[in-house]
């Protein structure tokens, strides 16, 4: 079967074989993290609500971590990412506020790639930006 997928301007091919799986993306991925806030030059029209629909600002309220994933890291997109929403990732850096399990909640523009952005409610909690491993947390 051939399939088409967008790639900004470009289209890419992928052909499955009927004796051959599909590929299975890697279990940890290493992503460029940087964080995000509430505000609206940085989200779209409803700054609290996240892609999945959960409500960001109580979520953080609540305790719970919550992390926006570039599109090619989401299952959603056709571009063989593996996480949906609700999902639990592990982030694992050498910088402490890169640390952690999050719940995958938002995506990022279509423009950004291996990358993770960290919902905070509060920009004296950001994390400024950092390199970490992301992976699936109790599948």
């Amino acid at each position: 079967m051939l399939q088409f997928f967008p790639i900004g301007l470009t289209f890419a091919a992928s052909i499955a074989f009927a004796d051959q799986p599909p590929p299975v993306p890697p279990r940890t991925l290493t992503v460029t993290t940087t964080s995000y806030n509430p505000e609206p030059g940085q989200t779209d029209h409803a700054p609290c609500i996240g892609a999945s629909g959960r409500d960001l600002c109580l979520a953080a309220r609540e305790g719970d971590r919550t992390i926006a994933l570039s599109r090619d890291l989401l299952a959603y997109y056709g571009l063989g990412g593996r996480y949906r929403w609700h999902d639990k990732v592990r982030l694992r850096s050498a910088a402490p506020g890169c640390n952690g399990v999050f719940s995958v909640e938002d995506t990022m523009n279509v423009r950004f790639s291996r990358r993770a952005d960290i919902f905070s409610a509060d920009r004296a909690q950001n994390v400024g930006r950092c390199i970490a491993t992301v992976e699936p947390f109790g599948q």
